[in-house]
């Protein structure tokens, strides 16, 4: 079950990358529309890091502390590279839209 727990997190991380991507390609976003979404990914990222806190917690509590020294490192690189792409896919969304607001 708690398996689940690192599944959702993948899901939600890619749907925080995918977001913004999608209206960025596709180059029909207003500025209210880009506010949303920015808000949307940026959500699935406290809950894709939400998961990844709670399967933390899952490990100390059934005490397999061969686990947790086996994948701090990782976590917490994917977590930063999580969290840095998000923001600057966000915030050019973000400044394209403010660009395209004004003319």
């Amino acid at each position: 079950m708690f398996f689940l727990l690192n599944l959702g997190s993948l899901l939600f991380g890619l749907a925080s990358w995918i977001i913004p991507l999608v209206l960025l390609v596709s180059n029909k976003f207003t500025t209210s529309r880009s506010i949303k979404a920015i808000f949307a990914s940026l959500a699935s990222v406290i809950i894709a890091l939400m998961m990844q806190i709670l399967y933390t917690k899952h490990l100390i509590d059934i005490e397999d502390w061969s686990a947790l020294m086996d994948t701090k490192r990782s976590l917490v690189l994917v977590s930063s590279v999580l969290s840095a792409v998000a923001i600057v896919l966000n915030s050019i969304l973000l400044v394209k839209s403010l660009k395209r607001s004004k003319q």
